[in-house]
């Protein structure tokens, strides 16, 4: 289990110095408020109403703060930006990021209904990062299908009552690297964590301190594009599956690490392997109570 720890804190290191690596000035800053109007200047003092029209405004690198309690609509991020309603119950979206290269943090925000499309989509960008977010009724919660390679950190936040929770699905070319850090996936309507390559792309995700719970399929699944491309590849520790109405965990033609994690109570199968997909174990795992328990088809040591 050592060596699957140092994997997972070596990608959540990458992340944070990606993110980190160039320090934000207060004359970058940019504010909205529920007083505010789009034809200030989006200062302190003067703030904005929207993420729209503060967005026009905010330099490359800057910050978006939310002042107070209000719906700041949606937003198409052209540039890297940081936005921030930490400690004010602000709501925003849906968000759409669609340019190459740029790196995008979404913090302490609230994000939803949309019943017809994604909370956040994330078509093409360097690297989504998204901290202390309630994200919540909309088809998915978080659309990751990066067009060329890419990155996204997800860490304390709770994604509930969507279709979808997380739905990571790179198209041709595409090539996603998740972290998925302390994140609650609960009750939605279909998989609490998908990470897919049907769509020809592929991903790499580690999932660490994370629950997926009473779900409509399975709380974690990989599911590879078929054939003899395997081109999924999803880590799990210390993490839980349960009260999912299907499978705990699946590996559908692909490759599932679980190490330190509780599987239990699950209305299909524990451990669910398909189409030749493999989950190998570590040893120190819960597996009980599932109505088909299933098994790992593989068992790696500590290290």
């Amino acid at each position: 289990m050592k060596s699957i720890k140092l994997v997972c804190a070596a990608i959540a290191a990458a992340f944070i110095t990606a993110a980190s690596a160039t320090p934000s000035f207060s004359q970058s800053d940019r504010y909205v408020s529920a007083t505010g109007s789009d034809s200030n200047a989006c200062t302190i003092t003067a703030p904005c109403a929207t993420m729209t029209g503060a967005q026009r405004v905010t330099p490359v690198e800057g910050i978006i703060h939310c002042l107070n309690t209000n719906n700041y609509g949606s937003v198409t991020i052209l540039t890297s930006i940081t936005i921030d309603c930490s400690g004010t119950n602000a709501v925003i979206g849906p968000v759409v990021i669609n340019t190459p290269g740029i790196i995008v943090r979404i913090r302490g925000v609230t994000m939803g209904p949309n019943l017809v499309g994604s909370n956040i989509d994330f078509q093409k960008g360097g690297a989504l990062i998204i901290e202390n977010c309630n994200i919540f009724d909309s088809f998915n919660g978080i659309m990751f299908e990066p067009s060329s390679s890419a990155r996204l950190y997800v860490s304390k936040s709770t994604i509930h009552d969507n279709e979808m929770g997380i739905n990571i699905a790179p198209p041709p070319g595409g090539a996603a690297l998740a972290v998925i850090d302390d994140v609650k996936l609960i009750q939605n309507g279909g998989f609490g964590l998908l990470a897919q390559g049907s769509l020809g792309g592929s991903v790499n995700v580690s999932v660490r301190d994370s629950v997926a719970s009473y779900n409509g399929a399975a709380g974690f699944s990989a599911a590879t594009g078929g054939g003899s491309v395997q081109n999924v590849l999803m880590k799990i520790e210390r993490s839980e599956s349960s009260h999912n109405s299907s499978d705990g965990i699946r590996a559908n033609g692909t490759s599932v690490f679980v190490a330190g994690s509780t599987v239990m109570d699950n209305q299909g199968i524990g451990f669910g392997t398909y189409s030749g997909g493999t989950i190998t174990s570590f040893g120190d795992n819960i597996n009980v109570l599932n109505q088909t328990p299933g098994a790992p088809t593989g068992s790696a040591g500590f290290m």
